[in-house]
């Protein structure tokens, strides 16, 4: 389950729309076409009001002096995220940046349908934690925030919540939100 969304995605949507550019980056489609500098183009035209955009969702759910950690699930593409963290560390100045905690092991992408019957503890063998950092970061910490890309399946969060839980082992006030809800 996630807290908000910024857009649904429609199929009919273009490649020159900002928000889409996340999923259709990696869509093979676009990537057998070599499309995906188009993305990137359109992303760039529209990231500053999207980001707003995400900020404001989060602003509706945190005062901006609260102290949150931050994380994004893990992925081998962060350059659509980069903009909305470094504008949520702006506007949110006692955010605990942890985004940097997990790492997926390359060439594993869990949008995948060879990945699509995997349960989260499988999924989770596949990512490299640092969970030394994490329990030094976020020891007093209960509120944790995921922001992610693309919600296609829901894994993704899924998986960083259970990754979270799993090393800080205590109740934690999860929320999230996304860029583009498929």
């Amino acid at each position: 389950m996630v807290d908000f969304y910024i857009h649904k995605y429609t199929t009919s949507e273009s490649i020159t729309q900002g928000i889409v550019a996340p999923h259709k980056y990696r869509h093979p489609i676009i990537i057998r076409m070599n499309k995906q500098s188009d993305c990137l183009n359109a992303w760039q035209k529209d990231k500053n009001k999207i980001v707003s955009e995400f900020v404001g969702k989060m602003k509706e759910i945190y005062e901006p002096n609260e102290r949150i950690a931050l994380f994004i699930p893990p992925t081998n593409t962060i350059i659509f995220l980069r903009d909305v963290i470094e504008r949520i560390k702006q506007e949110f100045p006692n955010i605990i940046d942890c985004t940097h905690c997990f790492t997926k092991e390359l060439n594993v992408s869990f949008g995948d349908e060879r990945y699509a019957k995997y349960s989260v503890e499988q999924l989770a063998s596949f990512i490299k934690i640092d969970g030394e950092e994490i329990l030094k970061l976020c020891l007093d910490n209960t509120n944790v925030f995921i922001a992610d890309d693309v919600h296609a399946t829901g894994k993704s969060i899924e998986l960083t919540k259970y990754l979270i839980k799993n090393i800080l082992g205590k109740d934690l006030n999860f929320k999230s939100g996304v860029l583009l809800m498929i």
